[in-house]
């Protein structure tokens, strides 16, 4: 007796993943996915089996019309029963098979097939243009993930795809659909047309070039990475996964984060996410209030009656001491002055230039000459700047023997 006849089911689910591959490949289903997609697949082509032969043995239990008429064993037929009549007529009258309408759409007709294909791609969000910018792999991932839960064969598969297609990539599929024997080739073709033909290649390349940005949370990084990781075939060992993540996040992230303290992405991502919170607290930090301006003064900060300015927290010493480097803007220096042409000096001025003892000329604005020194009479210089012994006169316009007090020209004395 078969497993498909036999009234226990448990054998499906006892069965090892060799066990159910046979099978399935005897009953000529598809063979991929997980064990319980496969369990699942045989499980319901076992119950599909059985309904269909309780409902042959029960048919074949009926009684048929002629012998509901027969007269029982050792009973006479009445001259006036209508037996005789109506069983001639059941007799000549052949008998049709009625048909349930799930009866006429059976699973086995290839037409019912690809529309019960087509009705369950339509819930799979599948859509494609070839449009630069679209992912190509992600299309043919959602098929497969989309198979794994639902058995729908290659040709249903294909049959059903230019439903999903639109633009350049319709008119591709339309010209090569005679080349597409089954879901392999068609993904062979496909990734030389809108992907890349050396994918896994492609595929390494792209790990290695994935940097967490600047704004981007390190949750985000993590998964982007994962989801490529997904892809690799054959798959990378845990440790080369997480040597990558690590390396390739951000700068202040991997010094508050010692590589060999973690030993896989969940414990990586969780330490990163906790120092990414640790460096928004740092820039959001703010000093404490002072006491005139807290509710409780005896409670409040008082900082060290000896604190000099340079001694005052900073928001990158916050961050330094969470040893997290903070990049801060270039402060720009102010344009140098203009040169300014040197200036002729009379004699006595350059003798009394003092000479710097660090060898730097000396910052002095020269005059021009203008005026005359009303304290020795002599020009080029004024009376402030003499050096000759200072003697009476008007400090406003220079009359000699007298202050500005006794002058008749400023005093108002005239």
């Amino acid at each position: 007796m078969s497993h498909s006849e036999s009234p226990d089911e448990d054998w499906v689910f006892a069965s090892d993943r060799p066990h159910l591959v046979a099978e399935l490949e005897r009953l000529g289903l598809p063979t991929e996915g997980s064990d319980s997609v496969l369990a699942l697949r045989l499980l319901r082509r076992v119950s599909t089996s059985r309904r269909a032969s309780s409902a042959g043995r029960s048919r074949n239990n009926e009684m048929s019309d002629a012998e509901q008429l027969e007269v029982p064993a050792g009973g006479a037929g009445r001259p006036d029963s209508p037996f005789e009549t109506a069983a001639r007529r059941i007799r000549a009258e052949p008998r049709t098979e009625r048909r349930s309408p799930a009866s006429m759409g059976s699973p086995e007709s290839p037409s019912t097939s690809a529309a019960a294909a087509y009705n369950t791609m339509r819930k799979w969000n599948l859509k494609f243009s070839g449009a630069r910018g679209e992912d190509a792999e992600t299309f043919l991932i959602r098929i497969e993930e989309g198979r794994e839960l639902i058995a729908v064969s290659d040709a249903d598969v294909l049959k059903s795809l230019p439903f999903f297609l639109s633009g350049v990539a319709l008119h591709w599929f339309r010209a090569k659909r005679t080349r597409f024997t089954d879901w392999a080739a068609f993904k062979n073709a496909w990734r030389i047309r809108f992907g890349d033909p050396d994918f896994q290649f492609a595929l390494r390349d792209e790990i290695m070039r994935r940097t967490q940005g600047e704004q981007e949370s390190v949750g985000d990084y993590l998964t982007c990475l994962t989801s490529l990781f997904d892809r690799l075939s054959p798959p990378w060992s845990e440790e080369e996964k997480i040597g990558y993540a690590h390396r390739q996040m951000l700068p202040r992230l991997q010094t508050m984060i010692p590589r060999d303290s973690v030993e896989s992405l969940e414990a990586l991502e969780l330490l990163a996410a906790r120092a990414e919170g640790c460096h928004k607290a740092a820039l959001s930090y703010r000093a404490p209030p002072t006491p005139d301006k807290s509710l409780f003064p005896d409670l409040a900060y008082r900082s060290p009656k000896n604190a000099t300015r340079r001694d005052t927290p900073r928001s990158y010493d916050t961050i330094a001491a969470v040893s997290v480097p903070e990049t801060r803007p270039r402060e720009k220096r102010p344009p140098p002055p203009p040169k300014k042409e040197p200036t002729r000096t009379t004699k006595n001025e350059s003798s009394e230039a003092v000479p710097s003892t660090s060898g730097t000329v000396p910052k002095k604005i020269s005059r021009p000459l203008i005026g005359q020194c009303w304290n020795c009479q002599q020009a080029g210089h004024f009376a402030r700047e003499c050096k000759a012994k200072p003697r009476v006169h008007c400090y406003r316009c220079g009359r000699a023997e007298v202050t500005l007090r006794d002058c008749p020209d400023c005093s108002g004395n005239a």
